[in-house]
C-alpha cells in the first residue's frame, strides 16, 4: 500500500479565477489560470492540463473566455488520469465561485446557474459537440430532491445546517478511436461476446452482454463475454473516458447485426425464400406464423448439432458513411447536498445527498445507479477526508490508516440517485458514459452547503475538521472586529 502511494495520484491544483458579470447576473467574460503538479514524470500530465484547460469555463454560456493551463514538473510523486481527470479541479472552483457570484448579487444560486446555462444544442466551444440534454431540467430536479426551498429544520444549539448545489461538467467519449467487437451464435442457440474492453467493476460486460442480447432477440442469460485474452479477443484502444458503453457498445452492437444477417440469409437458402419473408425474434426464425430455435437453423445449416455463426463489428477513428461520426458526449452531473456542521469542533456531517445525471439511454439501469452512486461518494471522501500530506518533501500518510477513504459509515443519511434518459448520446438507443460527472459536483456542492449555513468560504480541499474550525474562528474575529 505504501508504494501504491507513491506510484501516482490525482493533479494537486492552484486556480485562480476572475468572471465579469452584469447586475442582472448575466455572465459576460471569465478568465482563468490553472497550475497543475503533475509530479517528477509527465505520464498524463499534459493530456489532464489540455482537459482541465477545456472544461475549466464549465456549462455556462460565456461570450469572452480566456483560460491558461500549466502542468509543471515537481519533484513531488507523478500525478495521472484520476476519475474525470482535469474535471473535478476546475469544477471546484467554477461552481464555488457560482455561489460566491450569487451572493455577492443577492440572487438564489440556483437561479442564477438557470439564469446563464447552455441550453440544449448550444455549442459550448466552436467545432465541438452541442450540449446534448436539458442541465436545467438535471439541475433542478436536483434541487427538488434536496427540498431546496423547504424551510430548514431546527438545529441543535452549536450547529449549523445548510444545503449547497453545484453541477459536474465534462466531455467524454471521443471518436478519435477504435473499437472491434466479434460474437458467435452456437448451435444451442447461445451468443459468445469478445472484445477487449476490460471489466473493473463498472458493469461493462453486463452492458455489452445486455446489447447483444438486446440485437440477437436473445435473454441475457444466453450471452456469455469472454474475458479479454490479447491472443483472441478483439482490439479496444482503451477502458478509458466513460467511452466502453459508447463506443465498444457500438461495436458489439454491429457485431450482432452481421450475425442477424448471417442467420437470416442461412435462414433464406434453407427455405428457399426471399429476406423479406424471414425475421428473427424471440430467439427463433420466423417464417409466417412458425418460429424455429436458432440452433435448429444452424444445426440445419452444418447438417449435425454443430457449428456456429459469426459476425464483426469495428468503430473506427473515420467511421465508413459518416454512420456514426462524432461518438463524443456531454457527462453532465447535478449534486445536491444538506449538512450539518458543528461549530466546535468543525466537523461536516453530510445529511442528504441527492445527485441527478443524464444516462441518454440507460442500457443496465442499476448499474448506470451504482457507478453514479460510486463516483459521488469518491466525491464526498475528496471533499471531506482526503489529503497526502508531505512535509520536508516526504509523504507522511501513506497508509490507509492516516490517510482517510470514506466507508459505509460516511454515506449519508438520506442518498438518492436519479438517472434520467433524455437521449441525446451517441452510444446505442442514445447511451452516454455516466462514470465520472457524480465525483465532480460533490465537493463543490458541499463547500456551497457550508458557506450557506455559516457565512465561511473555504476555498481548500480537503473540508477537514480542522480547516473548517480554523476559518469558522477566523470569520468569528473578523465579525467581532467589524463591531
Amino acid at each position: 500500500m505504501e508504494e501504491m502511494f507513491r506510484t501516482i495520484t490525482r493533479h494537486p491544483a492552484v486556480i485562480r479565477s476572475r468572471v465579469g458579470v452584469k447586475r442582472d447576473g448575466t455572465l459576460v467574460a471569465k478568465k482563468v489560470e490553472v497550475i497543475l503538479d503533475t509530479g517528477a514524470y509527465a505520464d498524463t500530465g499534459p493530456r489532464v492540463a489540455n482537459k482541465a484547460g477545456y472544461r475549466a469555463p464549465g456549462p455556462y454560456r460565456i461570450p469572452h473566455v480566456w483560460v491558461d493551463c500549466y502542468a509543471v514538473y515537481t519533484n513531488n510523486i507523478p500525478a495521472g488520469s484520476y476519475r474525470g481527470f482535469g474535471a473535478p479541479q476546475v469544477g471546484w472552483a467554477c461552481e464555488s465561485q457560482m455561489d460566491m457570484i450569487a451572493e455577492r448579487l443577492g440572487l438564489d444560486p440556483l437561479e442564477f446557474r438557470k439564469q446563464n446555462l447552455l441550453g440544449r444544442g448550444e455549442i459550448f466551444a466552436p467545432g465541438k459537440r452541442p450540449i446534448d440534454c436539458d442541465i436545467g431540467q438535471i439541475l433542478g430536479r436536483a434541487a427538488e430532491m434536496i427540498g431546496w426551498d423547504d424551510p430548514p429544520p431546527p438545529c441543535p444549539p452549536g450547529k449549523r445546517r445548510g444545503r449547497g448545489l453545484a453541477l459536474g461538467f465534462k466531455d467524454g467519449g471521443g471518436s478519435r478511436t477504435v473499437s472491434h467487437a466479434s460474437i458467435r451464435l452456437h448451435a444451442d442457440g447461445c451468443a459468445t461476446v469478445l472484445a477487449g474492453s476490460v471489466e473493473v467493476g463498472q458493469g461493462a460486460y453486463t452492458a455489452l452482454r445486455s446489447i447483444a442480447a438486446k440485437e440477437l432477440g436473445l435473454p441475457v442469460e444466453k450471452v456469455r463475454l469472454s474475458p479479454p485474452d490479447t491472443a483472441i479477443s478483439p482490439y479496444d484502444q482503451a477502458t478509458s473516458m466513460s467511452r466502453t458503453t459508447v463506443s465498444m457498445g457500438l461495436a458489439v452492437l454491429r457485431a450482432a447485426e452481421a450475425v442477424r444477417k448471417e442467420l437470416a440469409r442461412v435462414a433464406c437458402d434453407l427455405w428457399d425464400v426471399p429476406p423479406e419473408q424471414v425475421r428473427l425474434e424471440d430467439g427463433r426464425v420466423w417464417r409466417g406464423g412458425e418460429g424455429v430455435p436458432y440452433g435448429k437453423v444452424i444445426e440445419a445449416h452444418f447438417g449435425m448439432p454443430l457449428g456456429e455463426l459469426s459476425g464483426n463489428g469495428v468503430v473506427r477513428m473515420a467511421d465508413e458513411g459518416g454512420v456514426i461520426g462524432d461518438r463524443s458526449f456531454w457527462e453532465i452531473s447535478a449534486g445536491a447536498a444538506e449538512i450539518e456542521v458543528d461549530e466546535a469542533t468543525g466537523v461536516i456531517q453530510v445529511l442528504r445527498y441527492a445527485s441527478v445525471i443524464d444516462a441518454g439511454h440507460a442500457i443496465h439501469r442499476e448499474l448506470v445507479e451504482a457507478q453514479d452512486e460510486g463516483a459521488s461518494l469518491q466525491g464526498i471522501g475528496a471533499a471531506l477526508f482526503e489529503e497526502m500530506v508531505v512535509e520536508d518533501g516526504q509523504l507522511i500518510n501513506p497508509n490507509l490508516i492516516d490517510y482517510r477513504l470514506p466507508s459505509f459509515e460516511d454515506l449519508p443519511g438520506e442518498f438518492r440517485s436519479d438517472v434520467q434518459e433524455q437521449g441525446g448520446g451517441p452510444g446505442p438507443y442514445g447511451a452516454k458514459g455516466v462514470s465520472e460527472s457524480g465525483n465532480i459536483s460533490a465537493p463543490p456542492a458541499i463547500a456551497n452547503a457550508l458557506a450557506r449555513a455559516t457565512g465561511v468560504r473555504v476555498k481548500e480541499l480537503p473540508l477537514s475538521p480542522e480547516r473548517v474550525w480554523r476559518a469558522l474562528q477566523e470569520h468569528r474575529e473578523e465579525k467581532a472586529e467589524r463591531k
